[in-house]
C-alpha cells in the first residue's frame, strides 16, 4: 500500500481514538505514582491551594518569590487556577492529577495532528509526528511529573491558538472568521498566563506566513492579524515586568558569565539532540557546565549542521521546505530556554531540562518523519512489506517501553534522584534532595552519606563565589545541611553529634529560632535542663512568638518547680496560636495537677 494511503482512509475520530490509545498505553503506569518533589511544594503542601478567596491576587503578584534576586521568579496565574480546580476535584489523590496530565498530553498530540494536517495536507506526516510526540521518552519529565502540567498546558493553549488562527485564515470573511480569530487570541493569552515560554507562538505564526505559504509578494494587510498577537505579548511582558523584579545584569553584555552561557549553547543543543536521538541517559535536573571547554561541542555541532544541510540539499523542494520548517520550529521554541537569561541550577551548572523540549520536539519529529518517508520511497516494494513496516512497529514499541521505564523513575523521590545522580554527580542540590528522601525513608546512614557529599560541594561553591548574594545563597544551603545532619544524628541517638551540627548551623546564622529550639530539645533528651532552657530563651529572643520554644521552655520551668511561670508561657503560646495542641494539652495537664483533691 502506498505511503500514507491507509491513514488517509481513517476518519478524524478514528485518528483521535488511535492517538488516545497510544498515549494511555505509554503513560498508564504513571497514574498511581505519588506526589514527588515540586508536586509536594505546589500542590500537597501548598497552604493556598484550597482557597478561592485569594483569586484576584493571583493576577496581581508573582506566583513564586524569593528574597534573593538571583532566584528565578514566576508569574503563572492560569496555572495557579488550574491547580486549585484540580485540588477541588481530587484533593490529595495524586492519581487524578496524573490522569489530567495524560489527557492533556493526548490532547496536544491530537492538536499536533490537526495543525500539521492544516499546514501540509499530509495525513501520514501529521500522524507520524503526533505518534512520536506522544510516545517518545523525552516527554516523560513533562507528563509523568504532576508539576510538568505547566509545559502541557501552555503547549495546549499555543497549539489550539495556532489551529484556530489557521482555521480563521481559511475563511475569507464573515462572523465565523472573526470569532475564530478572537478565540485564537484568547487561547494565546491563556498560554502567556500559564507559562512565559508561550511568547514563541507569534514567531511560529510569522514562520508560517513568511516561509510556508510560499507567496512571492505579500501585502501589508496580510500581516495585520499578527498585530493582535504582538499587542498581547507586549501588554503581558509590561504587566509581568511591573510585578516581578528583573535584574539587568542577567543580560549585561559586559558580563563574562553571559558569554560563557552563550558559548555553552552548542553543548546544550548537542545534549538535547542526544536526548532525542538516543534517549538512553534521560534524567531529572539535566544540566550543562558552562566552565567546560566549548570549542569541541561547537565544532561537532558545526559538522553536524553542515552534514545535515548537505543531505537536505538533495531532497525534493517540497520535502526540504517541511524539514526546514521543522528545524525553524525547533530553534524558535527552544530559544527562550537556551540561558540567554540565566536558568542556573548551581554555580556553573545551567539548566537543560528535558521538559524544555516538550513543544520543541514537534519540529524535530516532523523533520525526522519527512526524512524517514524519503528513505522509505527508495526501498523496494518487497522490502517495504518485509522489513520497513516491522521495523517501524518495532521502533514504536521500543519507544513506548522506554517511556514506561522512564515513567517508573517518578514512582518516588529515591529512584528519581538516584537516577539523576547517576549522570549529574556534582549537583549538591540533588544530593540534598536524595538525602532527605533517604531520611524520610528511615535510611539514616545513607542520608548522612549524601549530606556529607552535598556539604563538600556547597562549601566548595561558597569558597569560590565572589558575589555576596551568591555567597549568601550557598551558605544558606550549608546551614540547612548542618541542620538536617543534626536530625539524622538524633534519629541514631547520637546526641552529642547532633549538638555539634546545630552549633555549626548557629555559627552561620545566630538568628534562627528553629535551630535554638531543636538544640534545646536535644539537651532535654540528655537531661541537661539548664542548657535546654537557655537554648529556648535564645530562640525567644530571636522570635518572641515562637510557640514551640514557649511550650518547651514552660516544660523546663515545670521541671524546675516554677509552675506559675510555666502556666503563663503556655497561655502566651495559646494567645499566639489557639490551635497549637502541645501547649493546650500541657496547660490542661498542669491545671489538673494543681487542682486540690
Amino acid at each position: 500500500m502506498p505511503w500514507g494511503r491507509w491513514i488517509d482512509r481513517l476518519k478524524f475520530r478514528q485518528v483521535v481514538f488511535l492517538l488516545s490509545f497510544i498515549g494511555i498505553l505509554s503513560y498508564a503506569n504513571a497514574i498511581f505514582h505519588p506526589f514527588v518533589h515540586d508536586d509536594i511544594v505546589f500542590i500537597r503542601d501548598n497552604p493556598l491551594i484550597g482557597r478561592w478567596d485569594s483569586l484576584p491576587s493571583i493576577f496581581t503578584q508573582p506566583t513564586s518569590a524569593h528574597p534573593l534576586d538571583i532566584i528565578t521568579h514566576y508569574y503563572r496565574p492560569v496555572l495557579e487556577i488550574v491547580y486549585r480546580a484540580q485540588y477541588a476535584l481530587f484533593g490529595a489523590n495524586a492519581a487524578g492529577y496524573h490522569f489530567v496530565n495524560i489527557l492533556l498530553h493526548i490532547a496536544n498530540g491530537i492538536l499536533i495532528y490537526a495543525l500539521l494536517l492544516l499546514l501540509f495536507k499530509d495525513s501520514f506526516l501529521s500522524f507520524g509526528t503526533a505518534v512520536l510526540f506522544l510516545i517518545h521518552p523525552v516527554q516523560s519529565e513533562a507528563v509523568a511529573c504532576i508539576a510538568g502540567i505547566s509545559n502541557l498546558l501552555f503547549s495546549f493553549f499555543c497549539l489550539a491558538s495556532f489551529v484556530l488562527y489557521l482555521m480563521a485564515g481559511e475563511k475569507r470573511r464573515g462572523r465565523r472568521r472573526v470569532f475564530l480569530y478572537i478565540a485564537s487570541l484568547v487561547f494565546y493569552l491563556a498560554g502567556l498566563f500559564t507559562k512565559e515560554q508561550a511568547v514563541v507562538l507569534p514567531f511560529l505564526i510569522i514562520l508560517y506566513e513568511v516561509y510556508l505559504k510560499g507567496e512571492a509578494v505579500k501585502k501589508l494587510k496580510d500581516f495585520l492579524p499578527l498585530a493582535g498577537f504582538f499587542i498581547l505579548t507586549a501588554v503581558f511582558l509590561l504587566w509581568r515586568a511591573a510585578l516581578i523584579r528583573f535584574s539587568p545584569a542577567a543580560i549585561d553584555l559586559t558580563s563574562p558569565e553571559l558569554w560563557l552561557r552563550i558559548a555553552a549553547i552548542p553543548q546544550t543543543l548537542l545534549s538535547y539532540f542526544r536526548a532525542l536521538v538516543f534517549p538512553l541517559d534521560l534524567h531529572y535536573y539535566r544540566c550543562v557546565d558552562i566552565l567546560k571547554p566549548f570549542l569541541w561541542p561547537a565544532a561537532v555541532l558545526a559538522c553536524f549542521t553542515a552534514g545535515a544541510a548537505f543531505f537536505i540539499s538533495y531532497l525534493p523542494m517540497h520535502k526540504r521546505r517541511i524539514i526546514l520548517f521543522g528545524c525553524a520550529w525547533f530553534f524558535i521554541t527552544i530559544l527562550p530556554t537556551l540561558n540567554i537569561v540565566p536558568l542556573i541550577v548551581e554555580y556553573s551548572f545551567i539548566m537543560a531540562s528535558e521538559h524544555f523540549l516538550y513543544l520543541s520536539a514537534v519540529g524535530f519529529f516532523l523533520s525526522g518523519v519527512v526524512i524517514v518517508g524519503f528513505l522509505y520511497r527508495r526501498v523496494s516494494l518487497q522490502a517495504k512489506g518485509k522489513i520497513v513496516a516491522p521495523l517501524c512497529l518495532l521502533i514504536v514499541f521500543t519507544l513506548i517501553l522506554m517511556t514506561m521505564k522512564q515513567n517508573h523513575y517518578w514512582r518516588g523521590e529515591i529512584p528519581l534522584f538516584e537516577r539523576t545522580l547517576a549522570f549529574e554527580r556534582n549537583l549538591g542540590r540533588v544530593r540534598i534532595l536524595l538525602a532527605r528522601a533517604y531520611y524520610f525513608n528511615k535510611e539514616t546512614d545513607k542520608a548522612i552519606g549524601e549530606y556529607q557529599k552535598a556539604l563538600d560541594i556547597m562549601t566548595g561553591y561558597a569558597g569560590k563565589v565572589k558575589d555576596p548574594k551568591a555567597l549568601k545563597f550557598y551558605l544558606g544551603f550549608v546551614k540547612e545541611i548542618h541542620f538536617d545532619l543534626a536530625h539524622c544524628h538524633e534519629n541514631k541517638n547520637e546526641f552529642v553529634a547532633a549538638i555539634g551540627e546545630y552549633e555549626k548551623a548557629l555559627a552561620m546564622d545566630a538568628k534562627d529560632a528553629a535551630i535554638y529550639n531543636n538544640l534545646g530539645t536535644v539537651y532535654l533528651r540528655l537531661d541537661r535542663l539548664s542548657e535546654a532552657a537557655d537554648a529556648f530563651r535564645r530562640a525567644l529572643i530571636v522570635d518572641p512568638r515562637d510557640v514551640r520554644s514557649l511550650n518547651n521552655l514552660a516544660f523546663c520551668l515545670i521541671k524546675e518547680g516554677k509552675t506559675k511561670d510555666a502556666r503563663e508561657l503556655f497561655e502566651k503560646a495559646l494567645e499566639i496560636d489557639p490551635q497549637f495542641a502541645p501547649a493546650r494539652q500541657n496547660l490542661m495537664r498542669l491545671l489538673l495537677e494543681e487542682k486540690p483533691l
